[in-house]
């Protein structure tokens, strides 16, 4: 019987789609700004834009912790979004959206505190707690979806929108690579 259901529920989630593989499921409705990265952008030329330092001035963006995981990673990383989302009522934080190849419990362990809880479960999913030379860094892996941001809530709020428990992002079309979005009721 229970080959049944389970054959039953693998053909269910494959006539359905399964869930939505765009990066923009991960985004909560109260999300303020994102820029969605040109293909091929690394993170080197992403850091160059003119609006980062506006970004920065607004955020806590932790560019430089993102550059801390690329070393390590033997792959590059291919950077797929950013969005600026409050994080408190006076402050804002940024999610990472990225894609990666690499499962992420291969490779965090290389950035946790000795004897220290450096994960938790939320949700289903599994939240790594990443300790940079430049400072933390909560993550998650979904699928090929890495999503990093230096306050817990924020990946959170992203598990929350992608399971559709809280209204995501709402945009007039599709936001295309290298498309900026500002949401003015949000400011």
């Amino acid at each position: 019987m229970r080959f049944w259901i389970g054959i039953f529920t693998i053909m269910l989630v494959s006539c359905s789609g399964g869930a939505d593989n765009s990066w923009t499921t991960f985004l909560p409705e109260e999300t303020r700004w994102v820029v969605s990265v040109e293909e091929g952008q690394s993170l080197a030329e992403f850091s160059q834009e003119s609006f980062i330092s506006k970004m920065d001035d607004i955020s806590e963006l932790s560019l430089q912790s993102i550059s801390d995981l690329q070393r390590v990673l033997e792959r590059p990383i291919m950077l797929k979004a950013l969005a600026i989302l409050p994080s408190t009522s006076t402050q804002n934080s940024a999610l990472w959206i990225l894609e990666v190849d690499e499962d992420m419990r291969e490779w965090a362990p290389l950035f946790y505190e000795p004897l220290s809880q450096n994960t938790y479960q939320f949700r289903g999913h599994v939240i790594h707690r990443l300790l940079t030379p430049s400072g933390t860094l909560y993550a998650v892996q979904i699928r090929q979806n890495l999503l990093l941001s230096t306050y817990s809530v924020i990946v959170e709020k992203a598990i929350i929108t992608l399971q559709a428990s809280q209204p995501g992002l709402k945009t007039s079309k599709p936001i295309a690579a290298g498309e900026q979005w500002l949401a003015l009721e949000n400011l």
